[in-house]
């Protein structure tokens, strides 16, 4: 799929002034000043690991075509997976590629704790 042909406006402003997300037909409300996957969406098809794709997933393909090393189409559960975790600074580059191409938001990263 061409970023073309899955582009259209996903965000819409609700009466109260929160974000409003399409998925699927679902709309998703997030709290104000969020910007993020949703951790407890998490899909566990995910390898374990840091990166994340969450069921806000709309399957668009941009992650893929950003880093197809890193994400790819689950076709059980039409979303997108990561089904390798990033193993040298070129692939979390890609990873974090992906997750910025993504226009739902639904790829997450785990936090990374720095230990003195």
């Amino acid at each position: 799929m061409h970023f073309t042909q899955c582009f259209r406006p996903l965000m819409v402003l609700s009466s109260a002034g929160s974000d409003a997300r399409q998925n699927g037909g679902r709309v998703r409300r997030k709290e104000s000043g969020t910007n993020m996957a949703t951790p407890s969406e998490r899909l566990s098809e995910n390898v374990p690991g840091p990166f994340y794709v969450t069921s806000e997933c709309i399957d668009c393909d941009l992650c893929r075509e950003a880093a197809p090393e890193i994400y790819r189409r689950n076709d059980d559960i039409g979303y997108s997976v990561v089904h390798h975790q990033p193993a040298a600074p070129e692939e979390e580059a890609r990873a974090v590629d992906g997750m910025e191409a993504c226009p739902v938001e639904a790829i997450g990263r785990e936090p990374i704790s720095v230990i003195d």
